[in-house]
C-alpha cells in the first residue's frame, strides 16, 4: 500500500505498509544508505509487484524516455535526480509534477518554524511519488538526503483536501485487500490546487 525510504547521509530507513491476511501490517528497517544498491534487485521486484508492473533490469532502467527527461529538466536538480534515481527506475510514464518550496512561519518566540519542507509530488501512470526533505531547524540550513514515499495508484481509493490553519491538508485514503489506511500531506493552497487538478486530469489513466 505504501513504501517509504529515507536517505539522510548514511542513515537509511525503509518502511512498508500493506495488507497481510486481511490485517494492516507494517515493517520498518534501518540500513546504511551506502548499502542501498545491495537491496536493488529485491527492491525492484517489490516495487514492481506493488504497482502492478514487471520489474526492470538495471540496464533497462537506465534508458530514460525523452518525455521523462524533458519533464525532469524543469525541476530543481536535487529533486530531479532523486526522482530519477529512486522513483522512475521502473519505466513508468511521468504524467506531471508539483513542486513546493518549504513553508515557514514566525512563532511568538520570534524564531522561524518550518511547517512543511521542500516537497515534490509526481504522478505517473502507476504511482504517486512524494519526495521531501527533513524539516529544517533554521532557514539557511542545508538539507541533505531525501525521503521518498511511493503509493501505488491502484490503492488510492479517494483523496480529500481540508484547510488546516494557512495550509491545505491533503489526505490519501488507501485501500487494498479489504484493508484501509491514510497518508497526510500539508501543502500551500496553490500547490494543493495544482495537485488535485493534475490528479483529476489523469484519473482515467490509473
Amino acid at each position: 500500500m505504501l513504501l517509504r525510504s529515507s536517505h539522510i547521509l548514511l542513515n537509511g530507513r525503509l518502511k512498508l505498509l500493506g495488507a497481510v491476511q486481511g490485517q494492516l501490517a507494517h515493517m520498518e528497517m534501518e540500513f546504511n544508505a551506502m548499502g542501498w544498491r545491495m537491496m536493488d534487485a529485491e527492491g525492484r521486484d517489490l516495487v514492481g509487484r506493488a504497482i502492478g508492473l514487471p520489474a526492470l533490469t538495471p540496464e533497462e532502467a537506465e534508458v530514460e524516455t525523452a518525455h521523462n527527461k524533458a519533464a525532469l529538466e524543469l525541476l530543481p536538480l536535487k529533486f530531479a535526480e532523486g526522482l530519477r534515481k529512486y522513483g522512475l527506475y521502473t519505466g513508468e510514464i511521468l504524467l506531471g509534477t508539483v513542486f513546493q518550496e518549504g513553508v515557514w512561519t514566525q512563532s511568538l518566540s520570534l524564531f522561524n518554524h518550518q511547517l512543511t519542507p521542500n516537497t515534490l509530488l509526481a504522478l505517473t501512470n502507476a504511482s504517486v511519488l512524494i519526495l521531501s526533505e527533513e524539516l529544517a531547524l533554521v532557514r539557511k540550513s542545508e538539507q541533505y538526503g531525501l525521503i521518498i514515499t511511493r503509493i501505488p495508484r491502484q490503492v488510492v481509493a479517494a483523496m480529500q483536501s481540508v484547510t488546516k490553519d494557512s495550509l491545505q491538508d491533503i489526505t490519501f485514503f488507501l485501500a487494498r485487500s479489504g484493508v484501509t489506511a491514510e497518508r497526510n500531506l500539508l501543502l500551500e493552497a496553490g500547490a494543493a490546487r495544482q495537485w488535485l487538478e493534475l490528479w483529476a486530469r489523469h484519473a482515467s489513466q490509473a
